[in-house]
């Protein structure tokens, strides 16, 4: 958290109204995530906190921001920032009084003009981070891997393809990769809260084949069942047969 207070709040999951725990929590800040089919809540949400409390600073990212930011800050002026693609640590600078124009992928306004950074739409490798579980209501989410209680792993972010039925591809044109020291880290943690399954949620896991069999061998080694998604040409049979030895229940 880099000493700030945060609080998440999963609109969708909880059934607290957002604004009593803006109310409650007194932010500076209010982040929201945003896809496409939830935009309009979104952005009647930003209207309501600056209604409650013009101080408060609104900003918006996810999926339907990366290529709409001009867009939404012309329309809306209930709404301070846009951040393009992930945005972990330049969320943390924004917040932490960074300039403006040494962030990437950040639209803005400066006086009346609107202005944007230069978003090249790689992640970046300060974004991998072990999250900080105790933020959310894990008892909450329900997700299963071979019959046992099962939490989100992500080894890597980004997808090199365009699918036409995928935002994936527009929401970060690039791919890298966690460390796997890290991603061990994440797995152990995952461990010590009980759980014994993850769901791998990378958009393909198994492009870098070196690092996907070290993973796969760490969840072995942990006795872990584990899932994954990928594309079918990354299917041979080697790989395959390595899935299979080391505890994958399924590929979607």
């Amino acid at each position: 958290n880099k000493g700030h207070n945060v609080l998440v709040h999963d609109a969708q999951l909880n059934g607290d109204s957002t604004m009593d725990i803006v109310k409650d929590f007194k932010p500076e800040y209010v982040g929201i995530s945003v896809s496409t089919n939830h935009r309009l809540q979104a952005f009647q949400l930003c209207r309501e906190v600056k209604d409650y409390d013009p101080n408060i600073t609104t900003i918006l990212g996810g999926p339907h921001c990366t290529n709409t930011g001009v867009d939404i800050l012309a329309k809306h002026d209930y709404i301070d920032f846009v951040m393009k693609g992930y945005c972990e640590w330049r969320l943390e600078r924004l917040v932490s009084d960074a300039k403006y124009p040494l962030i990437s992928g950040l639209v803005y306004r400066d006086n009346r003009e609107i202005k944007e950074t230069v978003f090249d739409g790689k992640p970046d490798t300060e974004d991998f981070i072990v999250p900080d579980y105790s933020l959310l209501s894990i008892e909450k989410y329900r997700l299963r891997t071979n019959g046992l209680d099962a939490l989100p792993l992500f080894t890597s972010r980004g997808c090199s393809s365009k699918c036409v039925f995928c935002a994936a591809g527009y929401f970060s044109r690039n791919v890298a990769f966690a460390p796997v020291e890290l991603v061990r880290e994440n797995i152990d943690l995952i461990l010590s809260m009980g759980y014994q399954a993850v769901r791998i949620q990378d958009d393909t896991f198994g492009m870098n084949r070196k690092k996907a069999y070290e993973i796969m061998e760490y969840l072995k080694e942990k006795g872990m069942t584990y899932s994954i998604k990928s594309r079918i040409e990354l299917m041979d049979r080697d790989f395959l047969s390595f899935l299979a030895k080391t505890g994958c229940y399924g590929i979607k």
